[in-house]
């Protein structure tokens, strides 16, 4: 079996010509199409299908009243008895229509914040989606047709196949990157003809060969990234558009805050091109490669999965192949590219610019962190405890918020710890909720915060979504407790993930750094001749007190070897601040070395 996919890669430099050099279509192409409604007559004369409406122009400054129009008229085109070639133009002329919309709505939404999702950027991403979609589809008819001709009939149509064939993975590319904005995946059924489509192409077509790109995510970006590269080039191939595909999904973007979403694809155009793919041979595969199956309908395994496994995903009768892909270049640019990044902060910087370091760099630095760590396989350490109907009470995000949560938690007198609590009753009341104002009468039970799992590592809350949903972000630090009890001893963490699944839910999954944080103040040569100190909080280590952790604001930068003065309740304690242990979008964690009292 994988001499035969060996020989279909050999095929990838073959170009169209005679009809005795039209390569065997031995893989049999299932592609999921809705079905052709037959019209009677009477309805038919009511309904007449016709070209795309020259009214759509004037919907041109209104890109999601154009999709919308351009998706209920896909819907009938791809349902409705008319000849294929009718279908294939109108389908042509409804992307010319939308790329333009698609475009506008990306390049205005992808640097929006994702929760709270405002009406019109969830109306406008939905929208374009939901073209894509129905794009998609009517590719894929035209597609099944022509790949099923005969050999003879094929070669007159081979070169509209191949175009087909890019313009089908294409729209799924376009598809995935702007899911990902509003923290969604590919469904299954959409990864699984992805690669049915591509095994089914590189067995018989030149899958390197360059054409014209869809140029929907082609938009202006920030400065940095302009300096990078292109979010898209002009010119893409079949194997470039898969691959892009396959490992912007192994990237985990729901972990990634989604304005630096086109990072990541920033990043893999360096390399994508380079990587070596090959058909699986049957043996263990080396540190760096994945494989991925024809039939398979989630993102790319470190692992091998049985084919009896493998075969149980599919109720269709066919061969199951496989292709390894080897990804140790892009992670020789990353290593490089982190290391680079690090020694930016590391760096000795004068007093005066040590709290001066490009945003930028540190949302690169996160990305690069993210990508790295979904090069290797990950295996749960602690064990899950899954709760239903908990919740969990108090939530506080944002780094000062929780810095002056912990300042008040700490206070031991109990008048002080009184006037507090009266003070505090309707923020602690609030922080149960994931909305300040409830939307509805309704929906005040919905807005809770309500536990779905939690290990020793950290925990996996979901709520119900509004307008008023308090904002919240990849990266975002916060405490958190699942009682009034434990309100006093709260524990430290920050968000790793956002997930929408169900219509009107959001997922949050927060990964904790502390469960006895302390809030402290730290002062540094420079900030103590100005009279400045900065809020800092202790991540104390249970088994060595002279080593501990230090969070400080992303704005608030040391280099590594600056003497602190650390503030605490019996006085202030000299550290040295030792390396950058991790950095996300709000906060840096520093080490601490702590020097003796003199």
């Amino acid at each position: 079996m994988a001499q035969i996919f060996s020989q279909w890669l050999d095929r990838f430099s073959q170009k169209a010509g005679k009809k005795a050099d039209i390569p065997s279509r031995n893989f049999e192409l299932i592609l999921d199409l809705p079905a052709i409604r037959p019209r009677s007559k009477l309805w038919a004369s009511k309904n007449d299908l016709k070209p795309p409406m020259l009214f759509w122009k004037e919907l041109n400054p209104h890109p999601i009243e154009l999709l919308r129009h351009i998706e209920r008229y896909l819907r009938r085109v791809n349902t409705a008895k008319i000849s294929e070639t009718l279908r294939s133009d109108w389908v042509e002329q409804s992307l010319l229509y939308a790329c333009p919309a698609i475009r506008k709505i990306y390049s205005e939404e992808y640097k929006l914040d994702a929760l709270p999702e405002s009406h019109d950027r969830r109306e406008g991403l939905v929208a374009a989606i939901n073209v894509c979609t129905q794009l998609v589809t009517g590719f894929k008819r035209q597609l099944l047709n022509d790949y099923n001709l005969s050999d003879s009939r094929y070669s007159k149509v081979r070169s509209r196949t191949r175009l087909n064939a890019l313009r089908v993975l294409e729209l799924i590319r376009i598809e995935q990157r702007l899911r990902s904005l509003r923290y969604q995946k590919l469904p299954e059924s959409v990864w699984r003809e992805c690669n049915r489509l591509f095994f089914a192409f590189a067995q018989c077509e030149d899958i390197k060969a360059s054409r014209q790109a869809l140029s929907c995510l082609q938009v202006r970006l920030d400065s940095k990234a302009r300096e990078l590269g292109h979010i898209q080039a002009t010119t893409t191939s079949i194997r470039h558009v898969y691959l892009s595909i396959q490992l912007y999904g192994l990237m985990d973007t729901n972990s990634v805050f989604s304005r630096n979403l086109h990072m990541i694809d920033i990043y893999l155009s360096r390399v994508i091109d380079s990587l070596d793919i090959k058909p699986d041979d049957g043996s263990p595969l080396i540190t760096g490669e994945v494989i991925i199956y024809s039939n398979q309908k989630v993102i790319p395994h470190f692992k091998r999965q049985s084919d009896g496994l493998v075969a149980t995903e599919s109720t269709i009768n066919e061969k199951i192949l496989a292709l390894r892909v080897d990804l140790v270049p892009l992670e020789i640019l990353l290593v490089g590219e982190h290391k680079k990044l690090i020694a930016l902060f590391e760096s000795e910087l004068n007093e005066s610019e040590k709290a001066v370091t490009s945003q930028e760099d540190l949302s690169r630095l996160s990305i690069v962190d993210v990508m790295c760590d979904r090069l290797r396989l990950k295996k749960r350490k602690q064990k899950r405890e899954y709760i239903a109907g908990q919740k969990i009470l108090y939530v506080y995000n944002g780094f000062m918020s929780v810095y002056k949560f912990l300042v008040e938690a700490s206070y031991e007198d109990e008048e002080t710890q009184k006037e507090l609590a009266s003070d505090n009753e309707l923020r602690d009341a609030l922080a149960s909720h994931s909305a300040l104002i409830a939307s509805g009468v309704h929906a005040i039970h919905f807005g809770q915060w309500y536990v779905v799992d939690r290990s020793e590592g950290g925990v996996h809350i979901r709520t119900q979504e509004s307008e008023f949903t308090t904002a919240m972000y990849v990266g975002q630090i916060l405490t958190f407790s699942y009682s009034r009890e434990e309100l006093k001893t709260p524990a430290l963490g920050y968000i790793t993930r956002l997930s929408r699944g169900k219509v009107g839910v959001i997922e949050v999954t927060i990964q904790t750094l502390s469960k006895h944080p302390e809030a402290t103040a730290i002062q540094s040569e420079f900030l103590s001749k100005n009279e400045m100190a900065l809020p800092a909080i202790l991540l104390p280590d249970v088994d060595n007190e002279k080593s501990q952790r230090m969070v400080l604001h992303q704005s608030h930068h040391l280099s590594p070897g600056t003497p602190i003065q650390v503030e605490q309740n019996d006085g202030q304690c000299k550290c040295v601040v030792a390396d950058i242990l991790q950095t996300q979008r709000e906060f840096i964690i520093y080490g601490l070395d702590c020097v003796e009292n003199d």
